[in-house]
């Protein structure tokens, strides 16, 4: 296990590079405007949870994230998603039997 000790907004701005946008491409990706991205990676303004849900879907590691510890992106990607399926539908099956 790794450690970053760069700053959030820097860990976002590698983040971003690494998932291949530019910061007007993830701008218009999330519905924001290129200044945002921009100030999050400076550090100035928070990441939102529009953000987070984003980064999460394309597998990376929120702790590495907001922590710097781990791996940028989640090793067992498709396991988390087929959890969170297998989750949902218990959840479905459970509300259906009420």
């Amino acid at each position: 296990m790794s450690e970053n000790n760069a700053s959030v907004g820097m860990r976002f701005s590698e983040i971003r590079k690494q998932l291949g946008y530019t910061q007007v491409q993830l701008a218009e990706n999330l519905g924001t405007e290129q200044t945002v991205i921009s100030r999050i990676e400076k550090d100035v303004l928070r990441i939102t949870d529009e953000m987070l849900s984003f980064f999460y879907d394309k597998g990376v590691d929120l702790n590495y994230l907001f922590v710097g510890k781990g791996t940028l992106m989640r090793e067992n990607k498709a396991n988390v998603h087929a959890d969170l399926y297998g989750a949902i539908s218990l959840i479905n099956q459970a509300i259906n039997k009420i």
